[in-house]
């Protein structure tokens, strides 16, 4: 599952942000993932440039975070939002080990914590985004669906409401494939359970008619964790295996990274990860040190 989510996010990264699907499919064909972010995919169409600079292989800002939590996890033996808090501002904090793009709940949370560096409060940004959920893989790894510590985790950078109802039907179709449960009945299940906003809007995608690809582009291809979520759900009735399932997320454009944590650490813990692309994964010594030290 920890795997999956990286290899994903770093599949996904060469052609994040581009919001025209029929570029993508122009650009890359039938296997967009591991591409060099190039700036001239992005030119005379929708989309945003965020990570040159970048090679194929590596992690985006989603990946990263879930990376943060990771190495927390190993620090702590535990959950622990101070040691979570302190990898946070270690990477992304100004002077820190992370360069590239700065999402906006990172921001606010970073300017928070600053701000008020002795608070014993929450220092997230009350945003709805799907940062809110690219640190849970390593959080359900060690605890499961612990609603209580999910909920933590999630407003130590999104200190919203819906954002933590999303976390929650994540972390439990996580939990559920971990236990054996195949992708597409765990996320039925959790989805059937929930009478909230997270599943009235995964409900409203899988009734729709069409690909992964169009629904995405219907529903919406941004940031929202209500747009990117129900995407996920609707590619998990499609998928025949990971790389599939990690292109088609590709090819329906948008926010690709932000889907791809869920979805990779879903497909990973399903169907393991494919070890031609594990390979190409940077940082692969530290990140399958840190995934040792969690699950050993």
């Amino acid at each position: 599952m920890l795997l999956g989510a990286l290899v994903a996010d770093a599949a996904s990264m060469g052609l994040h942000w581009l919001y025209d699907q029929e570029r993508i499919a122009a650009v890359a064909g039938d296997t967009p993932e591991f591409r060099t972010p190039t700036e001239a995919d992005y030119a005379d169409t929708k989309g945003y440039f965020a990570h040159g600079g970048k090679q194929a292989g590596a992690l985006s800002h989603y990946g990263e975070q879930c990376l943060v939590m990771l190495r927390a996890l190993a620090a702590a033996g535990r959950y622990d939002r101070a040691a979570y808090e302190a990898e946070f501002r270690a990477t992304f904090g100004y002077g820190g080990t992370f360069v590239g793009y700065i999402d906006r709940p990172t921001r606010a949370t970073l300017d928070a914590m600053a701000a008020d560096p002795e608070g014993e409060g929450f220092h997230g940004d009350d945003d709805v985004q799907l940062p809110a959920v690219s640190k849970l893989p390593g959080v359900v790894a060690l605890h499961g669906a612990d609603p209580k510590i999910v909920e933590d985790a999630v407003r130590v950078t999104n200190n919203n409401d819906t954002a933590v109802a999303f976390g929650q039907l994540v972390a439990t179709m996580m939990q559920d494939v971990l236990a054996g449960a195949d992708p597409a009945d765990a996320m039925h299940k959790a989805v059937a359970a929930d009478p909230g906003k997270p599943g009235e809007a995964v409900r409203k995608a899988l009734n729709m008619k069409g690909s992964t690809v169009e629904i995405t582009r219907a529903i919406g291809m941004s940031c929202q964790l209500e747009y990117g979520i129900p995407s996920v759900a609707h590619n998990l009735t499609e998928a025949r295996d990971f790389k599939h399932a990690v292109r088609t997320n590709i090819l329906a454009g948008g926010d690709s990274c932000g889907r791809a944590i869920v979805l990779g650490a879903i497909m990973g813990a399903a169907h393991g990860v494919p070890q031609d692309w594990l390979s190409r994964l940077d940082d692969r010594a530290e990140i399958e040190a840190l995934v040792d030290r969690i699950c050993g």
